[in-house]
């Protein structure tokens, strides 16, 4: 404070410091304002060279240039795959979408039989016409809430994390033929002499010892699978879960999955 005053206002504080002084026009509180503000700058006669200002060297200049080479290189790449993707996105919107009009039967009160078209279709709309009611409200189920696609490989998951899947018998029906026991199952591991065969041997006993329930290792979301072959039309799928030892309860949230000779899902349920 002292040598800031004298060198830039050219006069003394020194007095200030310890009392006020008849003949000093700078008071003792007005010298400890301006210590206040010379101890909170940078510097603050801290016993160090700050503040600096630091200079990167050439050999750092070289190393940096090159990491955002490096990261522009990347960036040009997810550009390039982005835009080769976008554009048959964006031509998909360009054609008009086909509709087909079906009709409906009564089966109900309250509740009308639609017959889709076979195959894939985007979505369902629903004209009400101009005498319904603004508060009605509609929904669109599946009859009887079985699978009814083809498909090739039906697979059961556990929704867990760090869990167990055992099965006692997955049963996957076309018509009224249970196809799973010509099936070759699978699961994600084998643990506890529980293979995979034991969950589509046409045995229902969900006792453990029985000796007729898959078993996995623990693992997040493990899963058991049923490859029937080749497609086929599938109407129903009856799982058969392990009983002895209150272990039933770890199947408390599953999905059920039907996947196609590519192994694309084609229908997928998820029950808790």
């Amino acid at each position: 404070v002292n040598t800031t005053m004298a060198v830039w206002m050219g006069t003394t504080m020194n007095c200030a410091q310890c009392h006020d002084h008849k003949f000093d026009p700078i008071s003792q509180e007005e010298y400890f304002r301006l210590f206040a503000i010379l101890n909170n700058s940078q510097d603050a006669d801290r016993r160090d060279e700050s503040p600096t200002l630091k200079v990167m060297s050439e050999q750092k200049k070289e190393e940096l240039a090159a990491k955002v080479e490096q990261i522009q290189k990347k960036i040009e790449g997810i550009k390039a795959r982005n835009t080769k993707d976008f554009q048959p996105w964006v031509d998909g919107f360009a054609k008009a979408a086909k509709t087909i009009p079906v009709g409906f039967e009564k089966t109900g009160e309250n509740e009308f039989s639609v017959q889709l078209p076979e195959g894939a279709f985007e979505g369902v709309s629903l004209k009400t016409g101009h005498h319904a009611s603004p508060e009605a409200a509609f929904r669109l189920d599946r009859p009887d809430g079985k699978p009814g696609q083809d498909g090739r490989h039906v697979r059961i998951t556990n929704i867990v994390r760090g869990g167990y899947l055992h099965l006692a018998e997955v049963q996957v029906f076309s018509g009224s033929e249970n196809l799973a026991p010509k099936g070759k199952a699978s699961q994600v591991s084998t643990g506890f002499d529980g293979p995979a065969k034991y969950a589509n041997d046409g045995n229902t006993n969900g006792n453990y010892t029985g000796k007729s329930v898959s078993h996995t290792a623990k693992a997040n979301d493990p899963w058991w699978e049923v490859d029937l072959g080749k497609e086929v039309p599938i109407s129903q799928i009856a799982i058969w879960n392990r009983t002895d030892n209150g272990t039933a309860a770890r199947m408390k949230k599953f999905r059920i999955e039907i996947f196609d000779n590519a192994h694309k899902p084609v229908w997928k349920r998820e029950l808790s």
